[in-house]
């Protein structure tokens, strides 16, 4: 189901087209990935200890992968490594890497 959401001052008269499903895939996740948090505090890891979906970390960084498993949360070293279709991508990771995560996440149906 489409809804239009307004978007003023834009060229298609202030209305966009909005996939429902979509929006709340994004707003109700059921898996939700992690991508190139750091300790020392993990916050936004350590944030979601009451979330009731699938949490994954991807982390390559081995120094930083214990860190994130006494959290109790699964790290993998790939978003292609994440089982399941992936609802919502939060991005940590530095500028000259974005492209490549948003393929990633791109290729994986985010």
């Amino acid at each position: 189901m489409t809804a239009e959401v307004a978007t003023p001052g834009s060229a298609s008269g202030g209305r966009m087209p909005v996939d429902r499903a979509r929006l709340d895939r994004m707003l109700n996740p059921r898996t939700v990935v992690v991508v190139g948090e750091k300790g020392p505090g993990y916050q936004f890891l350590k944030s979601q200890s009451e979330y009731r979906g699938n949490l994954y970390s991807v982390q390559i960084d081995e120094k930083e992968i214990p860190g994130i498993e006494e959290l109790g949360v699964t790290n993998v070293t790939s978003m292609d490594d994440v089982p399941g279709d992936i609802d919502l991508v939060i991005s940590a990771v530095p500028r000259q890497v974005a492209p490549f995560i948003t393929r990633q996440a791109v290729a994986r149906g985010v």
